[in-house]
């Protein structure tokens, strides 16, 4: 006979090792067609980059920031929109369909880093004009928002 104590510590053991199995088990998408959400997170990341790439923009032009300012934080927002092509070139697609929504996401991101570079150059004085680096963030900014919008509707 099982004593009552030994017996609750066994439910609760098995209750936890439950929980534990069933969290891992769990995919990244609920749906087959889901967006995983850390495409979405890298995309938000990427517009968060591209945001801060053009308020230094906007304001290095306008004689409201300084050069070496300016500088500083376009290559944090280099930093992040790294992170954010890191974050999406190591996710291991469960499928073709994520696999699909990944490569998208990816050549956004690209897009937008290369955006922030041309920015970043042109705040040091080595390309380009405001108003490309302006039209380049745009692009950037619109394509990252559509993509997100798109996958975060199939969620």
């Amino acid at each position: 006979m099982i004593h009552r104590g030994v017996r609750a510590t066994r439910v609760a053991a098995a209750t936890v090792l439950v929980t534990a199995l069933a969290g891992c088990s769990l995919g990244p998408a609920s749906a087959p067609d889901a967006a995983d959400p850390r495409l979405v997170d890298a995309l938000d990341e990427a517009t968060s980059a591209v945001g801060t790439a053009t308020l230094a923009a906007d304001l290095l032009d306008e004689g409201r920031l300084t050069a070496t300012v300016a500088d500083t934080a376009l290559l944090d927002a280099l930093r992040v929109v790294g992170e954010a092509d890191d974050a999406l070139t190591t996710l291991v697609p469960p499928d073709p369909s994520a696999a699909q929504h990944r490569d998208e996401a990816l050549r956004a991101v690209g897009t937008a880093t290369d955006a922030v570079v041309a920015a970043r150059g042109w705040a040091n004085g080595v390309e380009g004009d405001h108003a490309v680096v302006s039209a380049g963030l745009d692009g950037a900014a619109s394509a990252l928002d559509a993509l997100t919008t798109r996958l975060e509707g199939s969620s």
